[in-house]
């Protein structure tokens, strides 16, 4: 048999393809790729967005939702800009795209709209509360309300009276409830001394206490008036106001009195604590001879009364002798000579501690201790 002639021009042709093959597979095997970018969009809660567009440099890619992927993009910088609909459009970001490789991005966006409520406060550890959902401290700005009513709450520890309201939110509007500041029920004054020897005194109309030892942390009733007073002899009187108008349940004092003036010759006049009759408390009358034979001496030896300062840090409710005394500062408590038990219980904290102190006839002893 004769072998087929072979055209030249076509052997030409075949030998130009599979040079051009080769070509092409060098290229495609030395050449970059290109890479792709996903992008993820969330509102400030952390939610998910519903429909939105995204723009890669300037040119509006094919994703509405998020997450999203958008395919060959070429190796390089590139600008990504997103926009939500409803919500704030949030800065561009940049991204470097490598060839093959991924390039992750997140948006987090804002809302200028929105169905919600917004509120305002300055008091420590005080939270909103809206339908019985804890939404954190204020201030709070809450755009995700259904419309309606909704029942919301402002409540902090139980040193504040709670707040509670019934509101009516409208769609895509925003109610500013303003500032919220909650009454302060039970205060805490904290006193330190700022004159070495002065005598404080924490004061409501007749009832004067002596705080016997300085720092100290007293709890207070805001129902009633109450005021910081301090003397030394050859200084001027102290007299300081205690007030919870602004909300703030926690006070501190520093007790400094101010020397008196070389030509002070007039005894400084006392407060009016009450009335003039409550001025001063009258001189303690002296016992009434008896004409029978004298008892025999109270436990502890010797006759007369004894007193006992009682104090704590942090205040606390005391019991002597199994008795409640009430709220530490207790000052001149009148008891019979002898050995006493006093109960020092801080419920707040959960905190108890009892000591035991021994008085003298006609003396008078601190019964102080610290809470830990």
């Amino acid at each position: 048999m004769l072998a087929p002639k072979i055209n030249p021009n076509g052997l030409r042709v075949i030998i130009g393809l599979a040079i051009g093959l080769a070509i092409l597979a060098v290229f495609l095997v030395v050449a970059p790729g290109k890479g792709t970018i996903v992008i993820n969009v969330s509102d400030q809660r952390g939610g998910q967005v519903g429909r939105l567009d995204v723009f890669v440099d300037g040119k509006k890619s094919p994703c509405e939702t998020a997450p999203c992927t958008v395919q060959d993009q070429g190796t390089g910088s590139h600008e990504v800009k997103v926009v939500a609909e409803g919500y704030d459009v949030p800065a561009v970001q940049a991204v470097v795209v490598e060839s093959r490789k991924a390039a992750v991005m997140s948006f987090t966006v804002g809302s200028s709209r929105g169905t919600g409520i917004k509120v305002s406060g300055v008091q420590a550890g005080v939270k909103l509360f809206v339908d019985d959902k804890e939404l954190g401290p204020l201030p709070q700005d809450v755009r995700d309300l259904a419309p309606g009513d909704h029942t919301i709450r402002v409540a902090g520890s139980e040193r504040y009276q709670p707040l509670e309201k019934h509101i009516s939110v409208e769609r895509d509007k925003v109610e500013d409830l303003g500032t919220i500041t909650l009454k302060v029920l039970k205060g805490k004054v904290t006193v330190a001394p700022g004159t070495s020897g002065a005598r404080v005194y924490i004061v409501s109309g007749s009832d004067r206490r002596e705080l016997p030892m300085l720092p100290i942390s007293v709890d207070i009733d805001t129902m009633k008036s109450w005021s910081l007073e301090a003397s030394k002899p050859g200084y001027e009187d102290y007299r300081q106001l205690i007030s919870f108008d602004d909300g703030q349940a926690e006070k501190a004092y520093t007790v400094t009195l101010e020397p008196k003036s070389a030509g002070s010759t007039a005894a400084p006049a006392p407060f009016n604590y009450a009335s003039p009759a409550q001025a001063a408390p009258a001189p303690r009358p002296a016992p009434a001879p008896v004409a029978q034979t004298p008892a025999p001496a109270a436990e502890g030896g010797g006759g007369g009364e004894s007193f006992l300062n009682i104090n704590s840090i942090p205040p606390s409710t005391c019991f002597l002798d199994g008795r409640s005394l009430g709220s530490t500062p207790r000052v001149h408590v009148s008891v019979k000579p002898g050995a006493h038990t006093v109960k020092f219980v801080d419920s707040d904290d959960g905190l108890t501690k009892t000591i035991s102190v021994s008085v003298g006839a006609g003396e008078t002893k601190p019964a102080v201790t610290k809470l830990n």
